[in-house]
């Protein structure tokens, strides 16, 4: 792991840019593990769905604020 010092300040606002992470998207402790957790569920319920174990399927947090019914959002 690295972190943030004066010296590598740059470059991790550097590679922040680059993957679109911070001003809406905020970096926080434990992010990896919450995007698992959030994308399985997405999976779990694709899984349901196609295996006829339910009829519906929702994750609250698949997509977050990004989801809309007619478009992409807030990425580039």
């Amino acid at each position: 792991m690295e972190f943030v010092a004066p010296e590598t300040q740059q470059d991790q606002l550097r590679q922040l840019k680059r993957f679109n992470v911070g001003k809406d998207c905020p970096v926080f402790d434990g992010l990896y593990n919450f995007c698992q957790t959030y994308a399985g569920g997405s999976v779990g319920g694709a899984v349901k769905l196609n295996h006829r174990l339910c009829d519906i399927a929702i994750n609250w947090a698949g997509g977050l604020h990004h989801a809309k019914k007619c478009e992409a959002s807030e990425f580039s």
